[in-house]
């Protein structure tokens, strides 16, 4: 997961890694850095993903 206007990890450091792991990521607008000053206090979409993940592993 990445956001558009992360000031501590550079979108493009994070579209490199996952392009390098062939791994899909998300890209949220606006989102900062996931932190609790960033107005993170829950991780809903995250929590989404890995349930999913969790519930559809082969």
């Amino acid at each position: 997961m990445s956001s558009a206007n992360d000031y501590i990890v550079p979108t493009k450091l994070t579209d490199n890694l996952a392009q390098k792991l062939n791994a899909d990521y998300y890209r949220k607008k606006e989102s900062g850095h996931f932190m609790g000053i960033d107005g993170y206090k829950t991780f809903s979409l995250l929590f989404t993903l890995l349930n999913y993940l969790l519930k559809n592993k082969k």
